[in-house]
């Protein structure tokens, strides 16, 4: 099924220090760098790591608030790590989506 972005504000995302609940909390960050990883172990490394994290879409909605404002500055920038149980370029598409 798709996935549906449901973007949240800004202050809800800092306040609710979500990431203290992240699967992820505690990993080394190159696991997730995409410019270190072939496209099968990045997908490799989302699905596994994200694909049961309690807050993946609080980080999805982080990462696109983030790279959302990020594009506007400067609209070459390109995210390399994975986000919320997505690639950068999947994240791009979808930003672009919402334009």
């Amino acid at each position: 099924s798709p996935l549906t972005l449901r973007l949240r504000s800004e202050s809800h995302l800092t306040t609710n220090q979500w990431w203290l609940r992240a699967a992820c909390l505690g990993t080394d960050t190159e696991l997730f760098d995409t410019d270190n990883l072939t496209a099968t172990a990045a997908r490799m490394v989302a699905d596994t790591t994200c694909g049961n994290c309690p807050v993946r879409l609080e980080c999805l909605d982080d990462a696109l608030l983030y790279e959302g404002r990020e594009l506007t500055n400067d609209p070459a920038y390109k995210p390399s790590y994975i986000r919320g149980g997505e690639l950068p370029t999947t994240r791009l598409q979808m930003l672009r989506g919402l334009e």
